[in-house]
């Protein structure tokens, strides 16, 4: 038995090294600095970073509560003091009580959605939610995915949002720092100085069935290097398929405000944030769709 597990581990071990050594970084030049991307563009599946991201979102998702401890060391090695201390304990109370979620499959197409957005990104330097042609999130998992994941679905309660759900973080590598998935996932839970804690909800969503995890390095001109990470989540839709509530799922949007509600901005937001912030700050839900909706018109 003992011969066999050997012979399996070093199989393994195997294909895990022809995977590093097969692995191409395409530099990327940043078109307004002099900054470049390390970006693996001929990735076709997660490497090992990547495939412990998630298994890190999974982790938080089905034992929230046994994640505590690791957020507790998190403070400890950060040494958080102040609102990301406030954030950080706030987020220990959260997971004491979170209802354990359902374990997230990982989907292919939202990986290669990730990585379009990496090499994308490499070339500005900068993080956005929007491609540099202007799309989402959702439009990018929808022209991925096609065919498993429509424009809109029924996540959690039967609130319906458009089927691309996306976490962006940046981890600033010092020499001998490393890539660490499990750092950067409570650093998003944490959310720190993120007043929707938009990061964290998407994480402990309810209704998702699929992820996907992407991380590139990004070099400023003054020669810092950042660790980028692109978490990616949806819920995959089947003819049959139906939400925690039973209520079948849907291709047809949420009803719309066909005027704009009271108290919402009259005039086109200069940004719009998910869950509900509208040029930074917190709006009703009505509002935040009327103008998710009608963003292009």
């Amino acid at each position: 038995m003992k011969n066999a597990l050997s012979v399996v581990a070093f199989v393994s071990l195997l294909i895990f090294t022809s995977k590093l050594q097969a692995q191409e970084l395409t530099k990327i030049e940043h078109k307004n600095d002099s900054g470049y991307a390390m970006v693996d563009t001929k990735s076709t599946a997660p490497d090992a970073d990547e495939l412990k991201m998630i298994e890190e979102i999974n982790l938080v998702r089905t034992n929230p509560k046994g994640y505590i401890p690791f957020v507790e060391q998190y403070i400890k090695d950060k040494k958080l003091t102040g609102e990301p201390l406030e954030y950080a304990n706030e987020l220990i109370k959260e997971l004491g009580t979170q209802t354990p979620l359902a374990k997230l499959t990982y989907a292919p197409c939202m990986f290669e959605t990730a990585k379009k957005h990496a090499v994308d990104q490499g070339t500005t330097g900068k993080i956005d939610h929007d491609s540099t042609d202007g799309k989402d999130p959702s439009k990018r998992v929808g022209e991925n995915c096609p065919d498993n994941f429509p424009e809109w679905v029924p996540i959690g309660g039967g609130t319906s949002v458009k089927n691309g759900r996306e976490n962006l973080a940046w981890d600033v590598n010092y020499s001998g720092y490393g890539i660490d998935a499990r750092r950067t996932n409570i650093q998003l839970l944490v959310d720190a100085y993120v007043t929707s804690r938009g990061h964290r909800k998407t994480i402990l969503m309810d209704g998702f069935t699929h992820c996907a995890a992407f991380v590139y390095q990004d070099y400023m001109a003054d020669g810092t290097r950042y660790d980028r990470w692109i978490q990616m989540y949806g819920k995959e839709h089947t003819a049959s398929s139906t939400s925690n509530n039973n209520t079948s799922t849907s291709s047809s949007p949420p009803p719309t405000p066909t005027t704009i509600p009271e108290g919402c901005p009259t005039k086109k937001p200069g940004s719009i944030a998910w869950p509900n912030l509208i040029d930074g700050k917190e709006v009703s839900q009505d509002c935040w769709n009327y103008w998710w909706n009608n963003w292009d018109k």
